[in-house]
């Protein structure tokens, strides 16, 4: 499941930077409200992406701080481990 999600997050990082924020942004809602381990790991990288994208919009900080409430103990770990602001 990690190399998906790292997959995942290197197409979404490629120079075409495929997807707009607000579709980003419903599929990672939906993912994340999934609350199941693989959805919620691919939640985070869509939130990662999508944040930096935004430069951290309130939308995505909401979701990030949903996926740190995660059910599933990694999916929390990986949120947390995202960094908003250095």
């Amino acid at each position: 499941m990690v190399s998906t999600a790292e997959s995942l997050e290197d197409r979404l990082d490629s120079a075409a930077r495929p997807g707009d924020p607000d579709s980003l942004l419903a599929q990672a809602g939906l993912l994340c409200g999934d609350g199941s381990h693989a959805e919620g790991l691919l939640a985070v990288t869509v939130a990662e992406v999508g944040g930096r994208r935004t430069d951290w919009a309130d939308p995505w900080r909401e979701l990030l701080k949903q996926l740190r409430r995660h059910p599933v103990q990694d999916v929390r770990d990986a949120a947390c481990a995202v960094v908003t602001a250095y």
